[in-house]
């Protein structure tokens, strides 16, 4: 599938109105171009001799920025897949590499981030230039097609009442008789090679073609010309006597004819382009018209050209030294990171990723993301019948319903342990408790007769557990002991939850 001019637009519109969010909601495909030159966008290595030529010179700078934009597009589509495959990795990983996985994340989502801001700055402005280019380009065609119609040959007619009707001599023009227009017939071969760009003393130059009418020829019958000659026997305008006409014919020709013009602009400074040499009126369409759609286009080049995300940026080793993989895994792989000083803390870092991740790109690739395509995903986190590995997600919509699936799994398994604790505390009391109790039955036991040996409350009272309730003596210390265990089994509970 291919790119289309009216998807590119779309594309454009949707960065203009719904900005980062919504942008790359859109998947855009690769459109076959030109790859992008070292010089301008109106530059070809192509000497302009017709307008079918400008044409193709314009819809070549069109193809350029689409082709531009589709690929940077795609790059970050790629690098959001990446973003997802690592964030899944980051919860599904049981290895001491589920925190680096969350740290590249991390870098990488800000790098990511940036590029969709840069494409979405741009777009705009890609959108207007995109614009008016095709406008310049549906010129140029025009002035191609107009550039070949020819007004047809009117028969020979005597000038009189006779032969002369009442409504005169309708002009026409020549029916197109050629089977496709011009531009497409030619395919634009009207042009003929040279060393480099066209250029002037200080910078690039443009050759437009507008259409002109059509400069008197040095013949008589050159062009579209109404001869008069006497009798019928002439065969052509060089025939006619002057003021002895008696006969009139048309002959077949063209009315108007291309006229290249060329628009200079600075190099350096940022003066847009300008004709060369001015003609106001005598030109269609106008040269203001092609100033106007000039305008910006200049500054629109290098605004694309910086758009330099590959999309493997996340596969590199570079992506360590960023300053949020370094936050973020300085957090997970140092202890001590906050007590550290920052010399420390930058020297233990390096020498724990370097052990992790390694310090070159082949093992890198080998110990980060190998690794990463190669964690199981259970049939469950997806829904399905059978178990499988990051590297066959390839679809936004599975990876996120797995990652979603594993934070649950996650956030459920220290709730699950929590409860084991608390339960297990409660039985070790209860059982404490119990042993307690049975240590000391004995003990309770002898408490127990002293106590009810006292036939007096004052006797009684002076003896250690013993209690004066309805006027016996009784033992106190095994209510007090079960009360207590009680409370302690209580809190233990409480605390646990």
């Amino acid at each position: 599938m291919f790119l289309t001019n009216e998807r590119i637009v779309d594309f454009c519109q949707a960065a203009k109105t719904q900005r980062s969010k919504q942008l790359f909601a859109m998947l855009l495909m690769l459109v076959t171009a030109s790859r992008m030159g070292q010089g301008s966008f109106l530059e070809e290595n192509k000497k302009m001799q017709t307008a079918c030529g400008g044409a193709a010179q314009f819809e070549h700078s069109i193809n350029q920025i689409k082709s531009k934009l589709a690929q940077k597009l795609t790059n970050i589509q790629q690098a959001q897949l990446d973003l997802a495959k690592l964030g899944l990795a980051a919860v599904a990983d049981k290895s001491s590499m589920a925190p680096i996985y969350a740290a590249i994340a991390s870098a990488g989502n800000r790098l990511v981030s940036d590029a969709q801001q840069q494409v979405t700055t741009i777009s705009e402005k890609a959108l207007q230039g995109l614009q008016q280019l095709s406008e310049l380009r549906g010129a140029e065609l025009t002035v191609a097609d107009v550039d070949v119609l020819k007004l047809n040959a009117v028969p020979d007619f005597t000038i009189n009442s006779a032969s002369l009707p009442n409504t005169g001599i309708h002009l026409r023009l020549k029916p197109i008789t050629a089977a496709k227009p011009e531009c497409e017939e030619t395919k634009y071969n009207k042009r003929s090679a040279q060393e480099g760009p066209p250029l002037n003393d200080d910078g690039p130059k443009l050759t437009f073609f507008h259409l002109s009418n059509r400069a008197p020829g040095s013949t008589a019958g050159d062009g579209a010309v109404l001869c008069g000659h006497t009798g019928a026997t002439g065969v052509n305008c060089a025939s006619a006597t002057q003021g002895s006409a008696t006969n009139l014919h048309v002959t077949e020709g063209k009315l108007t004819e291309s006229k290249a013009q060329v628009y200079l602009r600075d190099k350096t400074s940022t003066t847009e382009y300008t004709a060369k040499t001015p003609s106001p009126t005598a030109l269609v369409p106008t040269q203001k018209f092609v100033t106007d759609r000039l305008t910006g286009i200049k500054a629109l080049q290098p605004l694309i050209e910086t758009l330099n995300f590959k999309g493997t940026e996340l596969r590199e080793i570079t992506i360590t030294q960023t300053a949020e993989f370094k936050r973020l895994a300085a957090i997970a792989l140092l202890p001590n990171y906050k007590k550290d000083d920052e010399t420390k803390r930058s020297d233990g870092l390096k020498t724990k990723v370097d052990t992790t991740v390694s310090a070159n790109q082949g093992a890198f690739d080998k110990q980060t993301w190998s690794s990463l395509e190669d964690i199981s995903i259970s049939a469950e986190a997806q829904d399905s019948e059978a178990a499988t590995t990051i590297k066959t997600l390839n679809n936004l919509g599975k990876i996120g319903v797995a990652t979603a699936y594993y934070i649950s799994k996650k956030r459920q398994q220290p709730e699950t342990e929590h409860t084991k604790t608390a339960k297990g505390s409660t039985n070790k009391t209860d059982a404490a408790d119990k042993t307690k109790e049975d240590k000391d039955g004995d003990n309770k036991g002898t408490v127990a007769a002293n106590c009810t040996s006292h036939s007096t409350q004052d006797a009684c009272t002076k003896v250690q557990n013993c209690k004066w309730e309805n006027n016996a003596c009784k033992d106190s210390s095994i209510l007090v002991s079960k009360q207590f265990a009680s409370m302690v089994s209580a809190f233990v509970s409480f605390v646990a939850l």
